[in-house]
């Protein structure tokens, strides 16, 4: 199956919630009136969601903070199915079907099951659905927890060789520094190369909440470039932002592929 046009879209938990770590549902509608317009492009796209465990957690009515790994899987296990609803909701109206894709690395190690895991996708985006992927976090323990959905991400887009992989967070990119503590920071438009440098840069820069970081982030971007595809990190409350992107607009961060 020709790749040229599937996009692989990675979307946050921070881009997901509010101030108070409740769903943003008016964020999470145009995130899907996004996702619509690309379709509507002809575009396969495979969605990459945080926001299991935020919505599991509000529906449960837990403290924000848990910390325990039975409780963290116990909102998964709920809020995986009030996250799809809400993608529902908002993707139905367009024509737009939805798969779930609930994963662990023991499908990406096991060769017989990642080819059939490609299958599934390559299947789903044939028939025009937008598979939604998630860690399974109900389920995952240490020794098959991908970890986080950065890196996901990265093994989806290099597993269905996708033209391009998009990690929308709540910054504009990779910065000179933190952006969330120094206003000075600059945004760094395209990175040639993953060094040990732009790792450090990257280190630095954390935000509330979600697993990973701009570090995971990074290493996303050198696990893809080094496979030949390409990784933009940009803002996903910025209105339009994929479309930008697929555009050719130049926003976020662009890491390029190794040739």
């Amino acid at each position: 199956m020709p790749n040229k046009r599937l996009i692989v879209i990675k979307v946050g938990s921070n881009t997901l919630t509010n101030a108070s770590g409740r769903l943003d549902l008016n964020n999470l509608r145009e995130l899907s009136d996004q996702l619509a317009v690309l379709h509507r492009k002809k575009y396969n796209i495979i969605l990459v969601s945080s926001g299991a465990i935020v919505a599991g957690t509000e529906r449960l009515k837990l403290n924000h903070s848990i910390k325990t790994m039975p409780e963290k899987q116990a909102a998964a296990s709920v809020g995986q199915s009030l996250l799809i609803n809400e993608y529902n909701n908002f993707l139905e109206p367009y024509g737009i079907s939805l798969g779930q894709i609930l994963m662990t690395s023991d499908e990406l190690r096991n060769e017989n099951k990642a080819k059939n895991l490609k299958n599934t996708f390559y299947t789903l985006l044939k028939l025009k659905v937008i598979p939604i992927v998630n860690e399974n976090d109900s389920v995952a323990v240490d020794e098959i927890k991908v970890g986080d959905n950065d890196t996901l991400s990265a093994h989806v887009a290099i597993l269905t060789k996708a033209k391009m992989l998009i990690i929308l967070t709540d910054s504009e990119g990779l910065h000179t520094k933190n952006p969330h503590k120094d206003k000075k920071a600059k945004l760094i438009t395209e990175v040639k190369k993953v060094t040990p440098e732009i790792e450090k840069l990257a280190s630095s820069e954390s935000s509330p909440g979600g697993v990973g970081g701009m570090l995971t982030k990074v290493k996303a971007a050198k696990m893809v470039n080094d496979k030949g595809i390409p990784l933009i990190i940009a803002h996903g409350r910025k209105r339009g932002i994929l479309n930008q992107i697929v555009e050719g607009k130049k926003v976020g961060t662009y890491f390029h592929p190794k040739k």
